[in-house]
Order: C-alpha cells, then sequence, then structure tokens
C-alpha cells in the first residue's frame, strides 16, 4: 500500500500532466502550482489550496518549494 510520501511523491495529478510533486522542479510540480494559484495556467482545475480559503504565507510556500528543490525527501 505504501506511505503517504511514496502516494504523492512522483504521482501524476489527475488534473494535468504534471506530477503531483516532481522532486527539482516546484515549476513541475503540480501541488506546488495549486499552493501559488497559477495551477489553472498549466491547464489544471478547481481552487487555490489549501481548500479551507485561507492561503498558505509566503513563507510557508517557500518551505515547500525549498522542500521540492532539494528533492522532496521523506
Amino acid at each position: 500500500t505504501g506511505s503517504a510520501y511514496d502516494k504523492i511523491v512522483g504521482m501524476d495529478s489527475q488534473d494535468v500532466e504534471l506530477a503531483l510533486i516532481e522532486p527539482g522542479s516546484p515549476e513541475d510540480s503540480y501541488l506546488y502550482r495549486k499552493l501559488i494559484g497559477d495551477h489553472l495556467d498549466v491547464g489544471g482545475v478547481g481552487a487555490i489550496m489549501p481548500s479551507n480559503g485561507v492561503p498558505l504565507s509566503d513563507e510557508e510556500i517557500a518551505l515547500v518549494e525549498e522542500w521540492i528543490l532539494q528533492g522532496a525527501q521523506q
């Protein structure tokens, strides 16, 4: 069955031709695109994440971006 990490890293997004998380490449990671709000530019759907309507701060988004840049390690 795998861990939650295994289920999201490298997994194709159901919405677009991007991986949900592409280690080393935030711009190719659909999750990152949903967080910054430009997911519609790559054919995505729905609202910005998180879905509760309160966007992450710039600092929180920068942490996700850096994690992806560094290889999205567990």
